[in-house]
C-alpha cells in the first residue's frame, strides 16, 4: 500500500509519462474544484484544487488501479470506515505512517476505482468530496 500510495502521489505532483493523455473533469456538486488527472490507457492520477483557496487533494481512477483501501483492512490504518451509497462503496481511513487520509471508491460514475488522498486537516471536507464523487455525473475532456 505505501509503494502504491508514493507512485500515486509523484504521478499527483505532475512526474507524468509524455505518453499520458490530461484529462479535465467536471462533475455535478463539485462545480467549485478544478480536477485534473493525467491518464494513461487503465489509470490516471491528479488533482483536485479548490478554485477559492488552497485546499487539493489526490486522485488516482481507473479500471487497473489497485484500491488504496482494499475490503480487507490492511496494516496501518489508525481507523477505517466502510459506507455503501447506491451501487458504490466506499472505504477510508487514516493512514499513520504517511499522515494522510485516504478514500477508494468502487463502482462511482467518475471511475469504476477511484482513489484520493489528502492532509487530515480538513477531514470534513474531504468525506463531502469523496460522498460527492459517489454518485455525482461527471464528464470530461482532454486538455
Amino acid at each position: 500500500m505505501t509503494a502504491m500510495l508514493s507512485v500515486f502521489l509523484l504521478v499527483a505532483a505532475g512526474a507524468a509519462p509524455p505518453m499520458e493523455k490530461t484529462l479535465s473533469f467536471r462533475c455535478q456538486g463539485l462545480e467549485d474544484y478544478s480536477i485534473v488527472v493525467q491518464y494513461d490507457v487503465d489509470a490516471g492520477g491528479g488533482m483536485i484544487r479548490a478554485n477559492g483557496d488552497g485546499f487539493s487533494l489526490g486522485i488516482g481512477l481507473g479500471p487497473m488501479l489497485e484500491p488504496l483501501i482494499p475490503a480487507e483492512r490492511p496494516a496501518g490504518l489508525r481507523w477505517m470506515k466502510v459506507e455503501r451509497i447506491g451501487r458504490a462503496t466506499v472505504r477510508y481511513g487514516y493512514v499513520v505512517r504517511t499522515k494522510m487520509l485516504v478514500a477508494t471508491i468502487e463502482g462511482a460514475p467518475i471511475g469504476l476505482m477511484t482513489n484520493l488522498v489528502a492532509r487530515p486537516k480538513e477531514q470534513q471536507r474531504f468525506l463531502a468530496i469523496v460522498r460527492t464523487l459517489v454518485t455525482a455525473p461527471c464528464t470530461h475532456a482532454a486538455r
